[in-house]
């Protein structure tokens, strides 16, 4: 069902003060939750990385690495256990 089809329904079966509400509550559901910033890496996020792979690790390694530490300053890893 489309957000103007649930709204239409409501202006139509509500009085204006019910439909002022519901209508809010219509259009808090619908919005997309707001972006957050992206967070990189710096130079020493880059350089732990690095240093970690090296004992054997290629560049397959380093990459996950890289990925892992990103994921994590982007808060990606905290919703995941939560």
């Amino acid at each position: 069902m489309s957000y103007d089809m649930i709204d239409r329904f409501l202006r139509n079966n509500l009085d204006d003060d019910n439909y002022a509400e519901y209508s809010a509550a219509l259009d808090e559901l619908c919005t997309p939750p707001a972006q957050r910033p992206w967070v990189g890496l710096t130079q020493q996020d880059i350089d732990i990385a690095f240093d970690d792979t090296q004992e054997g690790g290629g560049f397959d390694d380093f990459a996950r690495a890289i990925e892992a530490k990103l994921k994590a300053v982007n808060g990606f890893l905290k919703e995941k256990n939560t």
